[in-house]
């Protein structure tokens, strides 16, 4: 029978492992978050309609919202907070998603880390260093906070001072 060394075996099986855990985690994750995630994702109503008067939402300016997300995710990325999550995790993407479009291209190119070793630019090695054990795990100030969270606990957490307006509900 052929012997194998140590780092062939590990190269073998490790991302096999990785990748089992993680969906197990993940499946795990999204299950404990669904609660949450449906709390902060309901509507809002824009107008309300009464039988004697009619009132329609104070105008607000079209961006101030995006000002205040973008300007978290730009806080996050000069922090080197980093966000480690994979392409599959349902949880990770709501997470992402609460910053908005514009916010999500920064959190996307300087603050997310993908584990997967399949994903796009992966960086498992660093996973692994770390030993993400829940997706999303946020390093912000050198500590590991596992889950996903609202925009205000990531603002609080980061020392972020900038406006608060976020657009989704409970943030």
């Amino acid at each position: 029978m052929k012997s194998i060394s140590i780092i062939q075996f590990v190269k073998i099986s490790l991302p096999t492992a990785i990748f089992a855990s993680l969906a197990l985690i993940s499946s795990c994750s999204s299950t404990n978050n669904s609660q949450k995630v449906e709390a902060q994702t309901a509507p809002t109503p824009t107008q309300t309609v009464s039988a004697t008067t009619k009132s329609t939402p104070t105008k607000k300016p079209a961006n101030s919202n995006v000002v205040s997300e973008v300007a978290l995710a730009n806080h996050l990325k000069q922090k080197g907070a980093k966000m480690y999550s994979t392409f599959w995790c349902t949880t990770c993407n709501w997470q992402e998603r609460q910053f908005g479009t514009q916010a999500t291209q920064v959190i996307k190119a300087s603050v997310r880390v993908e584990c997967d070793p399949r994903g796009k630019n992966p960086q498992t090695e660093l996973c692994d260093k770390i030993d993400i054990r829940i997706l999303p795990t946020w390093q912000i100030n050198g500590k590991l906070y596992e889950g996903a969270m609202p925009l205000r606990e990531l603002a609080d957490i980061s020392g972020y001072s900038g406006p608060r307006n976020f657009k989704t509900s409970g943030n």
